[in-house]
This record gives C-alpha cells, structure tokens and sequence, in this order.
C-alpha cells in the first residue's frame, strides 16, 4: 500500500463526497448528518432516473426539482466565513475539492471518448484548449460522459458569489438577500424561455442557483422553526395538494437547468413549485432517517452520491455495450449517452447498476484510504 495522491487524501474525500465537496460545518464533521446522506440519496435516485426513465406516478418527475433540491442541499450544509482571509482559504479547498477534480474527471473520459473514436463512437468533441478549459464553464456539453459534472463547476461559482456577498449575517441581511436573489432568478428563468447558449447559459443556471442555495442557507439557519412547520405530518401532504393543483391549472413544471431551458412563459410557476417539492422532500427524508440505521443502503448511496454523478453516464454506456454485443442494439446508438433498449422493460438493469457500481467504488476507496484516517483526523476537524 502507499499513499494517495494529495488530491484524493483523507481530508479531501470528506469534502467532496458529502456533497459534491461543501463546506461542512462543526456537528457534520463530528458525525454524517443522516438526513442529509438520505438527502442526497433522495436527490441521486432523481438524477438517474432523469437521466434514463421514471415511472409513471413515482413522486414528482425529476425535471421539477431534482437540481434545485441539490443547491438546496449545498446550501444546507454552507458556512459563512466571516474575515476574508478565511473566505480566501475556503475558496481555495473549494477551487481544489470541485475545479481540480472535475478537471481530473474530464481528462480521464476525454483520454476514453478518444479512444472510443477509433470504434467510431463519437462521444465527444475535438479535443482544444477551449473544449478542455473554456467549455466546461459555459455549457459543460464538451464530452457526453462529463455532462452532468457541469453541477461541480457551477457550485464552485455559487460557493464564490456567496462568501463573497455575504459582508453581514443579521436577520435582515439574510433575507433582504434572498429577495435580491429571488428577482435575480425570475430574470434567469425568464431567459432561460429563449434557450440561450454560451455564456447566457451559465447566467441561467446560476441565477437559479443562488435562489434555492439561499434558501437552503436560511432552513439550516432558522432550523427549528422551520422543522416545527415543515415535519407537521399535514404539512407535506398540503404541499403535496398545492402542487397537484399547480400542475393542473398552471403547469408545465418541468424545466431543464443544464441546458438552461424554461417551458413555462410565467416563470415564476417553477420556482414555487420547485420550492414546494423541496419542501416536501425535506420532510419526507427526515422521516426516513429517523427509522433507518446508520449503514442502511440509503445512506451509503447517499454518502456516494459524488461517485453516482459522475459516474453514472458511463455506466449506461458500458450497458449499452452489452446490448451492441449481444445483437440487439446498433452500434450507431452508442455514440447517443442517453440511448436505450427498451426503456420501459429494461430501465432498473440500467439504473440499479449506475447506483450501485459508483457506491461500491466509493466504499472501496474509503476502506483503502482507512490506515491514513486517523492521521488526518484533527486537520480534517480543524481545516
């Protein structure tokens, strides 16, 4: 055995695989915060199946929350930093925990999507200093396997924009900022109905962003107060009524952040909705992690959420794969990420395996890296 890399050490992995490498506050390094592992399970489950086939009548369709719920959670689990030397600091393990590693991730499945070329899969762009370094921060689109790491980089974006507007952390600052960041996201889904490309798709998607991180700032914040409100049985229940209604009379509710695309010409129908079903899913969650043990399956696909996001598009190529060999799909599907055979007989023989394969990698490497943790240990607290 020998060490790992700086980048892939103890300290490191504690960030990023809580979510996506958020800043963890003092009770969540002492102990995993089982709500929020079953949150990001929550979440995950909702990314892959976006990604590939969600039945009919399984909760709300993931297209009208699932990104949001993950901003949300980031915001959760944020720290203001108060001097700007420590907002320095947390921009640099941030800059190291989300830009390094999408980086590390993007030149691994740029190297695969090159040598698939020679099969003539064509799963990527050419390879330029503009699609490795530039095109990542605008649409993210640059290599088919790394379209939905695009959450990495925009999260380090929010994590910036938010140390840095945060100068006070009274009452009213707090939510004076959340009405400027509420107008903000209204202009940014109101551009999102021209379906912008380019750098106009990065305004959309952090403008949206900022809102639901915000919110998720101000539940952690006032936690108890919103918990007596939110965890009331009938409170679920009556959201759950109201978006019903929503749907009905004033959808579509649905909309698609990664490409920056709003259906909806009153686009402040999604974000009410969005933030309806987020509540609901607060709710739902912490239910659960009252009844489950600590090593139950939830929370350990939770605590690999990371793994789950990046990997998961590879894994329903590597299917897809098996399907070509097996005669019952044409090669030319292959250089499609989001094809599929028979989506709604086969879909679990996808999603079950994009879950479970990243959360067994992720708990090998945890197990590898066990004989560095207790070295680590104080920086990891103190950092």
């Amino acid at each position: 055995w020998k060490p790992l890399p700086a980048f892939m050490d103890e300290r490191f992995h504690s960030r990023f695989t809580m979510s996506f490498a958020m800043t963890l506050d003092q009770s969540v390094r002492k102990g995993r915060d089982k709500h929020v592992d079953i949150m990001l399970f929550w979440g995950i489950l909702f990314v892959v199946m976006g990604h590939k086939f969600q039945p009919e009548y399984w909760f709300f369709e993931a297209y009208t929350f699932h990104m949001g719920f993950f901003f949300f959670i980031s915001g959760y689990l944020f720290k203001v930093k108060n001097a700007w030397s420590e907002k320095l600091i947390f921009i640099q393990h941030k800059f190291k925990s989300q830009v390094l590693l999408y980086f590390v991730f993007n030149a691994f499945f740029f190297a695969l999507a090159y040598g698939l070329r020679r099969f003539d899969i064509a799963l990527t762009n050419d390879f330029s200093w503009h699609n490795f370094f530039i095109e990542p921060f605008i649409s993210g689109h640059q290599n088919s396997f790394m379209i939905p790491s695009w959450f990495l980089l925009n999260l380090f974006l929010v994590n910036v924009i938010m140390q840095a507007a945060y100068i006070k952390s009274t009452h009213a600052f707090k939510w004076g900022l959340m009405a400027i960041l509420t107008l903000v996201a209204l202009i940014g889904m109101y551009q999102g109905l021209k379906k912008h490309g380019g750098f106009e798709l990065v305004l959309v998607r952090t403008a949206f962003a900022l809102l639901f991180f915000q919110l998720g700032i101000l539940v952690r914040t006032y936690k108890a107060q919103w918990d007596k409100w939110l965890l009331n049985l009938l409170t679920p229940l009556a959201l759950t009524g109201i978006v019903l209604v929503m749907m009905h009379y004033f959808g579509p509710l649905k909309y698609s952040i990664v490409w920056g695309s709003i259906e909806n010409e009153r686009v402040y129908i999604p974000l009410i909705s969005t933030t309806l079903i987020i509540f609901i899913c607060y709710a739902l969650t912490s239910y659960i992690a009252r009844f489950i043990k600590e090593d139950n399956i939830m929370v350990l696909i939770g605590q690999n959420s990371f793994y789950i996001m990046v990997l998961h598009l590879s894994i329903f190529f590597l299917i897809n794969v098996g399907y070509y060999w097996a005669g019952l799909m044409p090669k030319e599907e292959l250089s499609h990420i989001y094809a599929c055979y028979h989506v709604e007989q086969t879909y679990l023989l996808y999603e079950i395996p994009a879950i479970v394969l990243p959360t067994l990698l992720g708990l090998w490497l945890k197990k590898r890296r066990q004989p560095a943790a207790t070295s680590f240990q104080s920086a990891a607290v103190t950092s």
